[in-house]
């Protein structure tokens, strides 16, 4: 486990530091990376604002043995350059840190996580957003493909 300002710092590679997150959004790509190195659902804290319907339902999802889990996209556009970073790793197959809220501002890392389906359009509890669906750790993957 970890919390929101132990990942701040990110980590040096080659004499250059790289975040881990954006504070500001769930999906992040680091620009000295070609593929997306992390997705992150928040945990809400009591009272405050929900922004995606997967902040609901993920906890579910993995406690109930579902195979996959939904993940939200960010807005409406599956084209938008958040959603692309996320649909590109997905078809090259790589794998992503997952960043899962389990108390505000408290996450549990998940890595490598590799997600497998992806879907446009979907009528469930996402109320028509576009999601994809993340294998639940220990689930069959495909094979990876290394960069």
């Amino acid at each position: 486990m970890t919390d929101a300002t132990e990942l701040k710092p990110g980590f040096v590679f080659q004499d250059e530091r790289i975040p881990l997150v954006n504070q500001q959004r769930g999906i992040f790509k680091p620009r000295q990376m070609r593929f997306l190195l992390s997705i992150r659902t928040v945990f809400p804290k009591p009272g405050g604002k929900v922004w995606y319907d997967d902040q609901r339902e993920v906890h579910r999802q993995i406690f109930e043995g579902d195979e996959t889990i939904d993940y939200a996209f960010m807005g409406q556009d599956p084209d938008a350059a958040d959603n692309r970073w996320l649909r590109e790793a997905w078809e090259n197959r790589i794998p992503i840190i997952y960043f899962l809220g389990i108390a505000p501002g408290r996450y549990q890392a998940m890595l490598p996580w590799h997600h497998y389906t992806f879907a446009k359009s979907h009528q469930g509890p996402h109320g028509g957003r576009p999601q994809a669906g993340l294998p639940l750790p220990g689930e069959r993957i495909p094979p990876i493909k290394r960069c």
